[in-house]
């Protein structure tokens, strides 16, 4: 797997492609990584549409300033929350919620947290961050954090660590597995059950989790009618990080016209195949769209692969800002790309 790189110039350039500007492109890699051509393409007020829809749907998680609070009666509610949630893990922690001091390889909480130094080293997504310790809400470049865990599996060599965190009044679940020094790089779990957990618990309301199934039920309809249909959450215009030019990419999906669509129906996950409608050659394009956890929310994201092998091209958001922000990061439940493959 390719290593998580960073270019922090900064960006002002989208370059659109077409689908089959991709199909071709898949259709034509060896062993190299993808690289896009530049062809014009507009987007369409239909595509738009559907984003903003997407969008809004998962802005359906955004809390609120006045249900937000934080006490010794919630501290107690982590606490037993985590006890019992790491017993399903089969792993231990070490909880400032039990008033312990957990250690991830030296740095300590909260002192790292109360002292500043945590905020000398830490990252999140690649971008430095401030951490302030406890319920501040003063500054919303903070990220107030409420609770502190490290540990893992009994035999796991290196400790993982959890930071419960608030940041513009969202419940945030943080983690880090770094063990190198001088740097410490937070990432949001994709532990659906501690997102909610701690959600429920900050806010009082439970927070159900969305499905990926919500996002692909209508996958084996969209394909039989005639014309045939892209999945309506698939639909709109999708942006990705071209890490070769260190530029935003973007494609849109939404005619089929000169297209033929087909899904696997006993693979996991059922990934969308888009080919020519005349193509004889190649494996053509294949698509699948998850939910991921980011800023207390969970996204759209998806997954472009290529290939016999469905190799592992890119990750896809709905906005060149979310595209910018995660450029090449992989959310490990990706397939190998091409290099690792071989």
């Amino acid at each position: 797997m390719t290593s998580f790189r960073r270019i922090r110039s900064k960006w002002r350039l989208v370059v659109p492609i077409t689908l089959l500007s991709l199909l071709l492109i898949a259709c034509g890699q060896t062993k190299s990584t993808t690289k896009s051509t530049t062809v014009s393409s507009s987007k369409s007020s239909n595509s738009s549409t559907i984003a903003k829809r997407q969008q809004a749907a998962t802005s359906k998680s955004k809390i609120t300033p006045h249900k937000v609070s934080w006490n010794k009666s919630k501290e107690a509610q982590l606490a037993k929350f985590m006890h019992q949630w790491q017993a399903e893990m089969g792993q231990s922690y070490q909880g400032t919620y039990d008033q312990q001091i957990p250690d991830h390889l030296g740095v300590k909480f909260p002192e790292a947290i109360t002292d500043g130094s945590l905020n000398q080293m830490a990252f999140w997504l690649g971008e430095s961050v401030h951490f302030s310790w406890g319920l501040t809400q003063g500054n919303s470049t903070n990220i107030d954090v409420l609770a502190a865990a490290s540990g893992g599996a009994d035999k796991q060599v290196w400790p993982r660590t959890y930071l419960f965190c608030l940041h513009h009044h969202r419940p945030v679940v943080l983690t880090t597995t770094t063990t190198n020094g001088g740097q410490v790089y937070f990432y949001d779990t994709q532990n659906s059950a501690l997102q909610a957990g701690f959600s429920k618990i900050v806010t009082g309301e439970s927070a159900n989790p969305r499905s990926d199934a919500e996002l692909n039920q209508d996958v084996a309809t969209s394909l039989t009618k005639k014309p045939q249909q892209f999945p309506t959450a698939y639909q709109g215009t999708w942006y990705w990080y071209d890490d070769t030019d260190a530029k935003i990419q973007q494609y849109t999906l939404k005619s089929t016209s000169g297209l033929a669509l087909n899904y696997y129906e006993t693979a996991q996950p059922q990934w969308l195949n888009v080919k020519g409608a005349q193509q004889t050659a190649g494996a053509g394009s294949d698509f699948y769209l998850r939910y991921r956890y980011y800023d207390g929310q969970q996204i759209p994201v998806m997954i472009k692969a290529s290939g016999a092998s469905q190799w592992f091209d890119f990750n896809a958001y709905q906005t060149p800002e979310l595209a910018q922000k995660f450029k090449n990061y992989r959310f490990g439940d990706e397939p190998a790309d091409r290099e690792s493959d071989n």
